[in-house]
């Protein structure tokens, strides 16, 4: 519970600074006399302390949690399970012909 509790924390930090960074340059930028066009490009790559922190969510999980790491492996299929002989996958085919359905079964 502490290192689900600790990860949160971290995940609260990283996005509420990013936001405060962006929003901070804003309103020094608002405040002092830039031209419009600097403000403008400032404005743009501030913008990037957000995404970034927003973004940063994953990788927090990833390196805090070996099950979340474990379970999105799985679903990017860089890690199968080990079977044993005894647990090799089924897979059930049904086909139609003479209008009956017979069921085949393929053990790979």
């Amino acid at each position: 519970m502490r290192r689900l509790t600790e990860s949160l924390l971290i995940i609260m930090v990283v996005y509420i600074f990013g936001w405060l960074m962006t929003v901070v340059v804003l309103i020094i930028i608002s405040n002092i006399n830039v031209s419009a066009s600097i403000a403008f490009h400032i404005s743009l790559y501030v913008g990037w302390n957000a995404a970034i922190g927003a973004g940063c969510n994953y990788y927090i999980y990833f390196l805090r949690s070996a099950d979340y790491a474990q379970m999105f492996r799985e679903q990017l299929c860089c890690w199968r399970k080990k079977t044993t002989q005894n647990q090799l996958p089924i897979s059930t085919i049904a086909s139609k012909s003479d209008n009956t359905t017979r069921r085949h079964t393929r053990r790979f």
